[in-house]
């Protein structure tokens, strides 16, 4: 699930960026660091998988995804919700090497790469829920 929540995560901030906007009156460098601040984790904290186990890794990965997501929608201004987005970024950036290691050691030898084709397939679900997030987000008109 968390390759899904990837997905919509990386969709999810375009829907979201005209919000931030409204709600917290940013500049366009500002915004930008928003949207840039999730794209972190993989190269730089994905060997900690091999350090210190996949296992114990992805579990730390799926809690930091849920606490910051919360944290994000409740952000009292645009520097907490920055700081949020990039340790979510961590999290996300861990999901992708530790995920597909962590996968490819549990999973059955004989039908390993089908399994894990189908496990980032969810990423693409994931970015559809955010377009069906989308679709049911209120209309606004930047300022």
């Amino acid at each position: 699930m968390g390759i899904l929540l990837d997905g919509f995560d990386f969709f999810i901030i375009g829907v979201a960026n005209p919000l931030i906007s409204q709600n917290f009156f940013v500049t366009p460098a500002q915004k930008g660091l928003v949207s840039a601040a999730a794209i972190v984790g993989a190269g730089l904290l994905g060997p900690l998988g091999d350090r210190f186990g996949r296992s114990r890794i992805f579990r730390i990965d799926l809690r930091l995804f849920v606490v910051f997501s919360v944290f994000c929608a409740l952000a009292w201004d645009i520097w907490s919700l920055i700081a949020f987005r990039f340790v979510l970024g961590v999290a996300i950036g861990l999901d992708y090497p530790i995920a597909a290691g962590y996968l490819a050691e549990i999973l059955p030898t004989r039908n390993r790469g089908r399994w894990l084709i189908s496990a980032f397939s969810l990423q693409a679900a994931g970015m559809l829920l955010g377009a069906e997030a989308a679709a049911v987000a209120p209309r606004i008109t930047p300022p």
